[in-house]
């Protein structure tokens, strides 16, 4: 069975995990049962605006949230203690991993039987879910398909016992198991597909994981191979020693896709900075496009000048490119129950060059970097907007 925590999704978005691995590193050393207060939930639920319940004196954070945690790998409980990983603290930095590298290193580090769960057995056979599921999406996009439904994970990887580490040419060659998973097994293994749907190059468009990719060429495919190559590790005997050691980044191959280029203008408003450059892939991106346009109720007029491109312009259906109000490029996954395409907005091109002008301009009068949350990019979007009103 590919296991997942079933139910938290939300605690699993990118810009969420990373807020929450501040908070955790912030308080390494902390009792992690309620007898000594819980220390942990005010500020995580104040740096992740998730709720993290049920937020009684008798539910310590760790009892509900550890496994969380450790699937992670931010964190494990050693002696009722918090003990944070490399990568936690990696996380926690001001120019910490992007999403791209961050979901790179899980999937060649993270594993069946896992250390999160009850039947972690260091002697046993280890398969990397993340790592399969790569591989068979690029012979899926390899025969013109660049998408594979969660029944086909199931029916092709899970039920054949795929573990990750074969060659791209056993992929080429499976065949149907016969396999179907239902119920809590299904919903686990979908809720680990949206969660790996979060690299630049990776889209979830329910109920399937697109290869977000224009055309395939050897370059990329290269290193989307490399990419998904388990790293086959010593293992130790305890859970937590394990999660640790999972989480250790001394020595890692720390890899991000590069398939997807900057055009050298683009210079001008990120710096070069690997946040600005990373937002722009995100936002370049024809899937996402695709996506929001599709549910989007005015598929042609600007968000920030309100020209109608498709009037001004009748020979086309729309110009609109897509607009990232989420901070430092943070990806989309999208789903029924939750979608992060409110955090998107549709602008003609004009003005998609000068809100990151602007970005660029507020961000050096305040002496950030970046915005420090999801609202203040909003904030200060609706501020650039705003000027736009005025002049016109």
């Amino acid at each position: 069975m590919w296991r997942w925590d079933q139910g938290r999704l939300e605690y699993f978005a990118f810009e969420v995990i990373r807020n929450s691995a501040k908070v955790l590193w912030a308080n390494q050393g902390v009792h992690t049962g309620p007898s000594a207060g819980d220390l942990l939930r005010r500020p995580l639920i104040e740096s992740s605006g998730r709720p993290f319940l049920p937020q009684s004196l008798q539910y310590a954070v760790w009892r509900n949230y550890g496994r969380v945690f450790g699937l992670q790998l931010l964190a494990a409980k050693v002696d009722e203690r918090l003990v944070c990983t490399q990568l936690c603290q990696r996380l926690s930095e001001d120019d910490g991993f992007t999403s791209d590298e961050y979901i790179g290193f899980l999937v060649r580090r993270f594993y069946y039987p896992a250390p999160m769960f009850e039947d972690y057995d260091r002697a046993a056979k280890q398969t990397f879910p993340m790592a399969a599921a790569l591989k068979y999406l690029l012979v899926s996009a390899e025969r013109a398909k660049p998408f594979v439904t969660v029944e086909e994970v199931a029916d092709y990887l899970v039920g054949n016992g795929v573990t990750g580490s074969e060659s791209i040419s056993f992929y080429r060659s499976l065949q149907p198991s016969g396999a179907v998973l239902r119920g809590d097994q299904l919903r686990q293994l979908r809720e680990l597909l949206i969660f790996l749907s979060q690299a630049t190059f990776l889209k979830w468009d329910r109920p399937r994981l697109f290869l977000d990719a224009d055309g395939l060429n050897t370059e990329f495919q290269a290193q989307l191979l490399l990419l998904a190559s388990p790293e086959m590790r010593p293992r130790l005997a305890g859970k937590a020693e394990e999660i640790l050691n999972m989480g250790r980044v001394d020595g890692a191959i720390v890899q991000q896709i590069t398939w997807a280029r900057i055009e050298e203008s683009d210079d001008q408003f990120i710096e070069g900075q690997k946040v600005r450059s990373f937002h722009l892939r995100s936002e370049r991106s024809t899937k996402l496009r695709e996506i929001f346009l599709a549910r989007s109720s005015n598929r042609s007029t600007c968000n920030m000048c309100s020209m109608d491109t498709r009037l001004k312009y009748p020979w086309t259906d729309t110009l609109l490119e897509i607009h990232h109000l989420l901070p430092l490029g943070s990806p989309l996954y999208v789903d029924s129950r939750m979608t992060s395409l409110r955090d998107l907005v549709g602008v003609c091109p004009t003005c998609h060059r000068a809100t990151h002008l602007y970005y660029k301009h507020w961000l050096k009068g305040s002496g950030q970097k970046d915005f420090a949350s999801k609202e203040q990019a909003h904030q200060v979007y609706e501020e650039a907007r705003g000027h736009v009103a005025i002049i016109h």
